[in-house]
């Protein structure tokens, strides 16, 4: 369309990204590792085992200084964040995370080391109990406090 020197382009995106699975009955232990470099928990290659975790299964974030990008929507059991190292879960625009329990760990004595969660313009979801630790050891926040 060509109006008084304007052109209108119109885009589509032909592979539009595909949320991961909510549930597959397999309870496993997936670790973030970035091997493919995109950053995205929806990357499959991106974690050990070689997909993205679901309902039932523990995601664990330890990877120094990567962000884990949450930019589509997720379901997982547990979410472990930190632990000795920095680590960061980033819940962007379009984005949502629901967990029924988040653990975040911070190293008080190395001021380099925490898990940190950070939500920009995504929705973040707890279902069961938040955990904020130092040096490993999780405290559980009560509602209300």
């Amino acid at each position: 369309d060509v109006t008084n020197g304007f052109t209108t382009v119109w885009s589509y995106n032909l592979s539009p990204s595909v949320p991961p699975a909510v549930t597959d009955s397999n309870v496993l232990m997936h670790t973030f590792n970035n091997s493919v470099g995109d950053q995205l928990w929806t990357t499959g290659l991106n974690w050990f085992p070689t997909s993205t975790p679901t309902l039932e299964d523990t995601a664990l974030h330890t990877a120094n200084g990567d962000v884990l990008v949450v930019a589509d929507p997720v379901e997982v059991g547990t979410l472990r964040v930190g632990n000795i190292n920095t680590a960061t879960v980033a819940v962007v625009t379009y984005g949502s995370l629901s967990v029924t329990n988040l653990g975040l760990c911070t190293d008080d004595g190395d001021a380099g080391s925490k898990g940190v969660l950070q939500v920009d313009g995504g929705t973040v979801n707890v279902l069961g109990v938040t955990e904020l630790g130092l040096f490993g050891d999780l405290m559980p926040l009560q509602k209300g406090r």
